[in-house]
């Protein structure tokens, strides 16, 4: 941005030059010659405050960096792309790239969810869609990941559980870290799907501020040839916009674990029966007896765990969540705010 602040300023600089020549010529053609040239420098202030106008959208851009809310900065950038749009001749849609980046990475994010509700409710290693462009070693993480979660007997169905067997919650400690790896899997493969498409959205992005960098400079030196025809010379700079600056760089971390609760229960496990006295029978007159009893019910204290299993539509659900939390598109932002400045 500075380059074109300045290139700006150089053209204009120019032209007030060329109006002290002009001030400095002969005595005899002064005094005809001033009027024009105080009209001319008048509309030559004129496209100075235009060309400020004309940066300003860009220029007033707030710095990605600090703390903001999700879509505050692509807020300001679609503002910025409009008014940038409204004072341009350029197409409709050339500027759309400065803030249709995160729509792109939004849906290549859930893209890869998607991709990943087939393997799980089928309980197969298969990964289909984008999944097959990973890397090696990406698939094969998501493949084992997939194969714990088989291994676990989870298969996508949420539920509420509860047990005390040892078996039952070794059972639910599976379970447990198979989700937990299927989520680092998952984070561990976002950053490669995420750079691919935010590399062709800065690409896009880049582009849409280079062609209306170029449309600026022509403008300014239409407006300044405008206002001096008999001065050819006087036009903007030629310049262009960089090569893109930095990488960008993508992280995610994501769970899919569930809290698990130990409750204590007293439970009936059997009835002994007990006695508690004795009788003469009658029959026997009364030389007898029989035992008098009855059944006690007994209870053991057990520990149980109880946890609600949640289903792999909330689990995704709950992914996208947390990778809004982490604000994804702030490395974005900060990318581009380097190349506009």
């Amino acid at each position: 941005m500075k380059k074109i602040v300045d290139a700006g300023s150089e053209g204009l600089n120019e032209a007030d030059q060329r109006l002290n020549a002009c001030l400095n010529a002969s005595a005899g053609a002064y005094e005809a010659e001033r009027a024009r040239l105080e009209r001319l420098g008048c509309s030559l202030e004129v496209l100075r405050a235009k060309h400020a106008e004309l940066l300003a959208p860009l220029q007033q851009l707030p710095s990605p960096t600090r703390r903001a809310q999700h879509g505050e900065f692509l807020a300001h950038l679609e503002s910025a792309a409009k008014a940038l749009q409204k004072a341009t001749d350029l197409p409709t849609d050339a500027l759309v790239p400065l803030h249709a980046w995160w729509d792109a990475i939004a849906q290549a994010i859930e893209s890869v969810f998607e991709s990943l509700l087939a393997p799980v409710r089928k309980g197969t290693g298969t990964l289909t869609g984008v999944l097959e462009t990973l890397p090696v070693e990406n698939r094969i993480q998501l493949r084992k990941a997939l194969e714990q979660l088989t291994r676990a007997g989870y298969s996508g169905k949420g539920e509420q559980v509860s047990g005390h067997t040892q078996q039952f919650k070794d059972g639910l400690r599976a379970t447990n870290a198979a989700l937990n790896a299927f989520a680092s899997a998952v984070a561990s493969s976002l950053p490669v799907i995420v750079g691919r498409v935010a590399d062709q959205e800065g690409k896009r992005a880049t582009d849409a501020l280079g062609h209306y960098f170029e449309w600026y400079a022509r403008h300014l030196t239409r407006r300044a040839a405008a206002l001096a025809p008999d001065m050819a010379g006087l036009q903007a700079p030629p310049f262009g916009l960089a090569s893109a600056r930095g990488d960008m760089s993508w992280a995610f971390e994501l769970h899919a674990g569930f809290p698990v609760v130990t409750t204590e229960k007293h439970d009936h496990v059997r009835d002994d029966l007990i006695k508690i006295g004795e009788r003469r029978l009658w029959y026997t007159l009364w030389l007898a007896k029989e035992d008098i009893t009855e059944l006690k019910p007994v209870h053991e204290q057990r520990n149980y765990d109880n946890s609600t299993i949640p289903s792999l539509s909330q689990i995704l659900d709950g992914f996208m969540v947390q990778v809004k939390a982490l604000r994804p598109e702030a490395e974005f932002e900060r990318w581009l705010q380097k190349q506009i400045d």
